[in-house]
């Protein structure tokens, strides 16, 4: 027997596939007008915003480090000058792994140890937008060998820096001192806003004592840069002011006398004009180059000068602590002179010792037998240890 089927009902099939139409058109309107109101809120309503944390992204302002002020004799003889030297820095915005990134430079720029132990002390006090230097003085070697790789380490750069250099090198070691990098303990201490990408800081000597006169006052560049960091244009500058000069009253002839006085001979040397209190001539024998300290010392070279038994980085003329002997008699004289006690021809008689009233101790002559009849232009003369006794 045969079964009959019923024909499909196109009238409900139509109504469903319209419904399902419109369903889908329904969807898509949902999920346009959610993405238009994501964009008015991300173009409109939050503008600026997104514009600044753009700009932040694209435009940076990169710190310009003020030249150091020269240092000067009394005659313009110029003691201390600056002079560039090629510099890699790493921008910490554009470098993902920092410790790989250095790991992978050593062979490259040659660093060694302290370079890369510098490095780290140097990054966890900088600013975040600030280029570290990661190596200073590079060799022509070390650029030529970073230029065949440099698009493998994005925001590592070789930058030309000013530092510092001493003509005149163990001349003035112990007059002017040094500069050098900045330590972990005067990074605690310096003001971060002066010291704004400068490396080095007045560590003995004149460079430290006028260290604030000397160094001053960065400047600041807006560029745009891309995501490697590469700089695509200059947006605006405010330009660095250079430290002001220091002129010395250290008389650089007589410095040279008195330097070649003692040759090789350990000892001081200073020379003081009596009218004005000026220190003319400051030498401390042996001396050291203090060149060697300024883009950081190596071990070895440091080792040299500290075991050295001659102690040429003690400054003999200011540490030294020394009997003065005789030499203070002809301004006990003087002394004696200006205030009326004695003139020229007064004598007394030196019996060879001296003793205080009351008191049985005999202070000795370096004669014993005593100089007899002494009067101030004799006892000058012999040195006389009782004339100066009795003076005093």
């Amino acid at each position: 027997m045969k079964q009959h089927f019923p024909l499909k009902n196109m009238q409900q099939e139509k109504r469903i596939y319209k419904g399902r139409i419109f369903f889908a058109i329904f969807v898509v309107a949902i999920f346009l007008l959610l993405l238009i109101c994501r964009y008015a809120y991300l173009q409109i309503i939050h503008y600026d915003d997104f514009t600044t944390a753009s700009d932040k992204n694209r435009i940076r302002l990169q710190p310009l480090p003020p030249a150091r002020g020269y240092i000067y004799d009394r005659n313009g003889v110029l003691l201390a000058d600056n002079y560039p030297v090629f510099t890699a820095t790493l921008s910490r915005t554009d470098v993902t792994d920092i410790d790989g990134t250095i790991a992978r430079l050593i062979p490259v720029l040659s660093l060694t140890q302290e370079d890369v132990d510098r490095f780290k002390s140097r990054v966890k006090t900088a600013r975040k937008t600030e280029r570290i230097a990661i190596k200073l003085n590079l060799t022509e070697a070390d650029i030529a060998k970073f230029s065949e790789v440099k698009y493998d380490f994005p925001g590592v750069k070789i930058e030309t820096q000013m530092t510092r250099y001493y003509p005149h090198g163990e001349l003035f070691a112990h007059v002017i001192g040094y500069v050098g990098r900045i330590n972990d303990k005067e990074l605690k201490s310096i003001d971060k806003d002066l010291y704004a990408g400068t490396n080095l800081i007045g560590k003995i000597g004149a460079e430290k004592s006028y260290e604030e006169l000397l160094h001053g006052t960065p400047g600041y560049e807006s560029v745009e840069a891309d995501a490697h960091g590469n700089v695509l244009r200059h947006l605006g500058r405010q330009n660095p002011t250079r430290g002001n000069d220091l002129y010395l009253s250290i008389d650089y002839g007589l410095q040279t006398i008195a330097a070649q006085q003692l040759a090789d001979r350990r000892g001081a040397i200073v020379a003081i004009d009596p009218r004005t209190g000026e220190i003319l001539a400051l030498v401390s024998s042996p001396s050291f180059n203090p060149n060697l300290f300024v883009t950081g010392i190596s071990s070895k070279d440091y080792s040299g000068l500290r075991d050295n038994l001659d102690q040429p980085l003690y400054n003999r003329a200011v540490q030294g602590v020394y009997p003065p002997g005789s030499t203070i008699k002809p301004m006990f004289g003087l002394g004696g002179i200006h205030y009326g006690l004695v003139d020229w021809g007064t004598a007394i008689s030196d019996p060879g010792y001296f003793n205080l009233p009351g008191d049985s101790h005999r202070f000795r002559d370096h004669k014993k037998t005593g100089h007899g009849a002494v009067n101030l232009h004799k006892a000058e003369v012999v040195s006389c240890d009782t004339y100066f006794y009795i003076l005093s």
